[in-house]
């Protein structure tokens, strides 16, 4: 499998001009490492699932891929509320 670690942050969050941004972290040097600008509303929970889908998708689709992040929300939705999200065409 191939580790991945993700992370968002939100500077002034809900106030303008509020900015967040993601990170990954594939491995010390690699040059996959990324921060990306966070688009749309400026929050730290988008931040931090946005860093998790911008991994899902820049990963290689033919490998298992384990992601770690320290974001409990993101991990819910991630594991415990996709289902029911998918249900009401989250």
């Amino acid at each position: 499998y191939v580790t991945v670690y993700t992370d968002g942050s939100c500077i002034k969050q809900d106030v303008v001009p509020a900015r967040a941004g993601a990170g990954l972290c594939w491995g010390i040097g690699c040059d996959r490492n990324v921060s990306l600008r966070v688009p749309g509303t400026q929050t730290s929970n988008r931040a931090e699932l946005y860093a998790v889908l911008e991994a899902v998708l820049r990963a290689d689709p033919y490998r298992a891929l384990r992601i770690y992040t320290d974001s409990q929300n993101t991990i819910r939705i991630c594991c415990h509320w996709a289902p029911t999200y998918a249900m009401t065409g989250w």
